[in-house]
Order: C-alpha cells, then sequence, then structure tokens
C-alpha cells in the first residue's frame, strides 16, 4: 500500500513532468527552420538532391521539438518525388 507521502511525491513528480512537456510544445511557437524546409519540398525547381541538401542544412540548425518535426519533412519530400528521381539522386540507377 502507498503512503499518503508516496502518493504526494508522485503527483509532484507528474506535475512537474506535465508542466515541463506543456512548455516543450506550445503550438503557437514559430518554427522558421521547419517552415523553410517545407517551402523547400514544395519548390519543383529543384532537384530532389538540392532538396535533400538544403533540408540536411536547416535539420543541423534545428533544436528541441522543431528538431523532432524533420521526420515529418522527410517523410513529405519522400512523397512529393519521383521514385526514380530519388534513386537516381542516391546514384544507385545508371
Amino acid at each position: 500500500m502507498d503512503s499518503e507521502a508516496e502518493k504526494s511525491a508522485m503527483d509532484n513528480a507528474l506535475t512537474k513532468l506535465l508542466e515541463r512537456a506543456e512548455k516543450q510544445h506550445q503550438p503557437d511557437s514559430p518554427m522558421p527552420l521547419l517552415d523553410a524546409a517545407f517551402a523547400i519540398n514544395k519548390d519543383d525547381t529543384l532537384s530532389y538532391a538540392e532538396k535533400q541538401q538544403k533540408i540536411e542544412a536547416l535539420e543541423k540548425q534545428a533544436k528541441g521539438l522543431e528538431k523532432d518535426y524533420f521526420g515529418d519533412v522527410w517523410e513529405n519530400l519522400m512523397v512529393r518525388t519521383p521514385f526514380d528521381e530519388i534513386v537516381a539522386a542516391d546514384g544507385e540507377l545508371d
């Protein structure tokens, strides 16, 4: 059985954890590097390889939650790019 002190300590720990998570995730927080990466994905004048280089550079600059979201950028790039272009850029197609 848990004592009142243990319950209180667990409640305090949970409260601190939730407060920290809330501070980290603020939906209205600007994420300029992420916005720039998605803009690169939409730029049809760039090749897959050029997009890849530019996105990698932005991802290196990102920190925290913004860096975590770059998985969505890469997924979007893969979905938007024809398979043959991806393979050619990776040097696997002659």
